[in-house]
């Protein structure tokens, strides 16, 4: 394993804010709310601890996107740990934990938590949508990354992915733009919207996990299995040929 590729995934962005919550909240602890959260109350300054700037009036830590993804990061890191009613500090990863499986169950509770369908995939299928352009087409600007993305989904006819990754993320960002942002806090990608050792690393796995694909091919009964109603609605509301199409004016079809 390389030792650059280790220290990558212990000092990118989100793995060093878990560091410091986990600092920050301490032996002692602090209390949490019934949903196992911190309490309102106690946001800014946690916020403060991380360097996470506050968008306003928060009703609750998850509201406050990049503090919940380092919360996130630091119970499955075992930096924090959770009861009924505190979060206190934990032993951290193990000596024989692999930093790698670390840093990618990080990721993978964090794309988990940001996916919307019934199967929890869109997050992750996003985010491997966005490497593979990468991947593929190093020097893809990023305003053509959708374009790419899109041509991706029309040419494996995945309604199932389609809808999955259509779903993922919270209000008000694309499901490519949020899966950037979220690739580059684990040091996936890089300031240039390249491609990092660490982001080849998880498309890799990424790739490995997707399932069979859910095509209009399958038989009526299996896709209609395969694909919860909610899925098949937004399925027709993103009909992704047609998305596809329009995108064909960047500069890689």
């Amino acid at each position: 394993m390389s030792g650059d590729l280790v220290d990558d995934a212990y000092g990118c962005a989100v793995m060093s804010r878990a560091r410091a919550l986990a600092r920050w909240v301490g032996a002692t602890g602090r209390r949490v709310t019934a949903k196992g959260v911190l309490r309102p109350v106690d946001v800014a300054e946690a916020a403060k601890a991380t360097g996470v700037d506050l968008p306003g009036r928060v009703r609750s830590a998850a509201d406050v996107e990049l503090l919940h993804h380092t919360w996130l990061v630091a119970r499955s890191a075992r930096l924090l740990v959770v009861d009924a009613v505190r979060v206190m500090a934990g032993p951290g990863p193990g000596a024989d934990d692999d930093p790698l499986r670390v840093w990618l169950a990080g990721l993978d509770a964090v794309l988990l938590a940001e996916s919307h369908d019934h199967r929890g995939r869109g997050g992750a299928a996003a985010c491997r949508l966005v490497l593979a352009v990468l991947a593929d087409h190093p020097s893809t600007r990023r305003e053509d990354i959708e374009s790419a993305v899109l041509r991706l989904l029309e040419d494996a006819g995945d309604l199932g992915v389609a809808s999955a990754m259509f779903q993922a993320f919270r209000r008000g960002k694309t499901a490519v733009d949020a899966a950037l942002g979220v690739l580059a806090d684990f040091g996936a990608v890089d300031d240039e919207t390249r491609l990092t050792p660490l982001g080849g690393r998880a498309l890799e796995q990424l790739r490995d996990r997707a399932g069979e694909p859910v095509t209009p091919d399958l038989p009526a009964e299996m896709l209609l299995t395969r694909l919860a109603a909610a899925a098949c609605r937004t399925a027709v509301s993103w009909p992704v040929r047609g998305l596809a199409r329009r995108a064909r004016s960047g500069p890689l079809g």
